[in-house]
């Protein structure tokens, strides 16, 4: 039974491995023949490969048995595997239930960039009271103020209502907002938003293990999570804010609150993958949770 499954494994990492070879241009793997023959006569990887019939040394094959070694013995050097997300996603939403404040203050110091120059500076007041609420004041106490509540937004100049329309507020949701739903509201919010749960992937974000949720490897076009896998913090969100308009937003810094409750303290946000904004959160208070119903 042994002898059956390696001859199995043998057979499929072989396949894998010619089809990974025949997939290279012609000079790419006669270099890549060189550096196989220097690992090849490695006594590692030379007692791993004894077994495998001999190929001429002197061609590009002669790679297939070190590759034979690397798709048999590590099948992770593969493309990043494809996943479901609704596992991962019931784990970061428990693990997050009382983690993350519901509703809060704090000064917003930003730096304005342009060009990749920074261009100008502004200070903004935010309250966020998840799920529903989020307002932004800019500049103190002059009116002028954007509140989203609900499914609307309100923009007031001087304390003067100028416009009010229909506007769900995804950012807010993927944030914290998503935590202080039912688990099943949740997932009926998810799809409302456009993110795809069927679809995840890990990979790294400087230098921490992420876990993407909602697109696929090197997709930037669809609404998604980053998330880090041992925290289950978000660290990046991607969302489509119009057909000709992507943002990105990177959650730096994260800070306890409370000995309870973590908060980032930095945001780096991009506009179509160029920098548009940095966010510094200043004077973070907890307030008591009121109703916005």
């Amino acid at each position: 039974m042994i002898k059956i499954i390696s001859d199995f494994l043998f057979t499929k990492a072989q396949a894998r491995a010619v089809t990974f070879i025949q997939s290279l241009p012609k000079w790419v793997s006669l270099q890549f023949s060189i550096l196989m023959n220097s690992i090849y006569h490695n006594s590692f990887y030379s007692h791993i490969l004894q077994p495998i019939p001999v190929l001429s040394l002197n061609t590009p094959n002669a790679c297939l048995k070190v590759l034979l070694s690397f798709f048999l013995f590590f099948p992770f050097v593969n493309a990043q595997k494809i996943q479901s997300g609704k596992k991962f996603y019931k784990k970061f939403y428990h693990t997050n239930l009382h983690k993350i404040p519901q509703h809060f203050e704090f000064k917003q110091e930003n730096e304005h960039y342009k060009n990749d120059s920074l261009y100008g500076n502004s200070v903004w007041y935010e309250e966020i009271n998840y799920p529903k609420y989020f307002r932004i004041q800019f500049g103190m106490n002059n009116g002028n103020y954007v509140l989203f509540q609900n499914d609307s937004s309100y923009r007031y100049d001087f304390g003067v209502l100028k416009e009010k329309k229909y506007s769900p507020n995804r950012l807010l949701f993927m944030v914290g907002g998503f935590v202080f739903y039912p688990y099943k509201t949740s997932l009926e919010k998810i799809n409302s938003f456009g993110i795809d749960l069927n679809v995840s992937y890990t990979t790294e974000l400087n230098g921490k293990k992420v876990r993407v949720i909602g697109s696929k490897p090197n997709d930037f076009t669809k609404n998604q999570w980053w998330i880090d896998e041992k925290t289950l913090q978000v660290l990046r969100i991607i969302e489509e804010v119009s057909p000709q308009v992507m943002m990105r937003y990177d959650f730096k810094n994260f800070e306890f609150i409370d000995k309870k409750f973590y908060i980032e303290n930095e945001v780096w946000v991009y506009q179509n993958e160029v920098l548009v904004q940095k966010e510094y959160y200043r004077d973070i208070k907890i307030l008591k949770f009121v109703s916005e119903d």
